[in-house]
């Protein structure tokens, strides 16, 4: 049930209803009463309830975010034993809400390539280009870790257009 619940399976997937399921059976832990499961047992920032607000979450240090980047680690060429064992954990920031996105990088329908070019780092703008709210109410949620400030996007946000200019407006 994991899976559905951090959204695995899209709406195209067999996995419609719960009534479509005979028999579910949690083979790692317990951990539906909050009880961390053995993949997050060694994390220092598991997986945080749903039901949880943002302002809620636990807060993680900026530097500990940026160690998980590329881009940080090939300016500090020396890479600390912490930073080693941050390798399997692939964090992105979005609205400075740090993401766990280490299971579901694998199965973005937009390609593992995306997200692990943002791990460590701020996407907030790239991500609400194409994604609405209900994605991340749906998927997002579920992958919290914390929060975060002063991390900012390494790409200037482009001008987006929506409408035209005045008649003759040219601009020749």
């Amino acid at each position: 049930m994991q899976a559905v619940r951090r959204g695995r399976f899209g709406p195209t997937s067999s996995l419609k209803r719960d009534a479509d399921i005979a028999h579910v059976e949690d083979i790692n832990s317990p951990s539906e009463e909050g009880i961390a499961k053995s993949s997050d047992a060694s994390k220092k920032y598991p997986f945080v309830p749903e039901s949880l607000s943002d302002n809620d979450l636990p807060f993680i240090a900026k530097d500990l975010v940026l160690g998980r980047s590329k881009q940080y680690k090939s300016k500090n060429q020396a890479i600390s034993d912490t930073e080693q064992t941050q390798d399997n954990e692939y964090w992105i920031v979005i609205d400075s809400i740090v993401y766990d996105c280490s299971d579901f990088a694998a199965e973005h329908p937009g390609g593992e390539d995306v997200i692990m070019s943002f791990v460590g780092e701020d996407c907030s703008w790239q991500f609400w280009r194409l994604h609405g709210k209900s994605v991340m109410e749906q998927y997002g949620r579920a992958l919290r870790v914390g929060r975060t400030e002063g991390i900012r996007n390494r790409f200037p946000e482009s001008v987006r257009y929506v409408g035209l200019s005045k008649l003759g407006d040219d601009g020749w």
